[in-house]
């Protein structure tokens, strides 16, 4: 077999039809199309909507649409305007969310960037994670770096990482649809070596540094370096740790 034809084919769609057996180079769909089988391309391109009834792993993917996906999902990088729903685990090591992506099952990624809307129903993985629009998650988001400043609520059932800033972007409050808005995120837990938030309701927070702005509600506070509350701050109780 000679090197060209081993070489994955390009296809393009144009209107509505089926996607047969990989793997493929390019899947550029404007339409329709429906993936009976594991679905497997270095590139996906798609304006309209396409149906995977299996899994869908591919290199880079750039969506404009609705995408379902009934297993799981494994890109290298996406960039998704429109709805995508992963019925299993989805992993996309580089995610821009500017739609709403659901996912049934984990998510992972090594960074990721929402503007839109993520809802993940098990646990979340994420080196990076920068929220401009809203994240909800039933279980654990894990990071490294977490940045939310967002005038849009985000539910988190549980945070542990690095690093974590939660607040407001700096705008003119006449440029907010409801100004009165003020929980950005709702969690039970926070934990990181580094926090600063505001605009936060949570049962617990447990932390090396900690900055409380005055627009929080925090149950309980467990610090073992710093802890900054501002004025205005509810704080049910805060207490003191060594370091081990």
């Amino acid at each position: 077999m000679t090197q060209e034809a081993m070489k994955p084919h390009d296809i393009r769609i144009i209107g509505d039809s089926s996607i047969g057996t990989g793997p493929f180079g390019l899947v550029r769909v404007v339409g329709e199309a429906n993936a009976r089988e594991d679905m497997t391309c270095r590139e996906l391109r798609v304006t309209g909507t396409v149906k995977a009834e299996q899994n869908l792993t591919c290199h880079n993917a750039r969506i404009i649409g609705e995408v379902e996906i009934k297993g799981d999902c494994t890109m290298q990088s996406a960039n998704i305007t429109g709805n995508v729903r992963v019925g299993g685990n989805c992993t996309i090591q580089d995610a821009s969310v500017t739609g709403e992506v659901k996912v049934a099952g984990d998510w992972q990624s090594a960074t990721a960037n929402v503007w839109g809307c993520l809802n993940v129903k098990g646990q979340c993985a994420s080196e990076q994670i920068k929220v401009r629009g809203s994240l909800d998650v039933k279980g654990l988001l894990n990071f490294d770096q977490a940045e939310i400043v967002s005038g849009h609520p985000s539910k988190i059932q549980e945070l542990g990482g690095r690093q974590i800033i939660v607040r407001k972007p700096k705008m003119p409050w006449k440029l907010w649809n409801n100004p009165f808005r003020t929980v950005i995120l709702e969690a039970q837990s926070i934990e990181a070596d580094d926090i600063d938030i505001d605009y936060t309701t949570a049962a617990e927070v447990r932390g090396t540094r900690v900055k409380i702005g005055k627009h929080c509600s925090i149950g309980k506070i467990e610090y073992s370096e710093s802890l900054a509350v501002e004025e205005g701050a509810e704080i049910g109780a805060s207490s003191q740790h060594s370091q081990e």
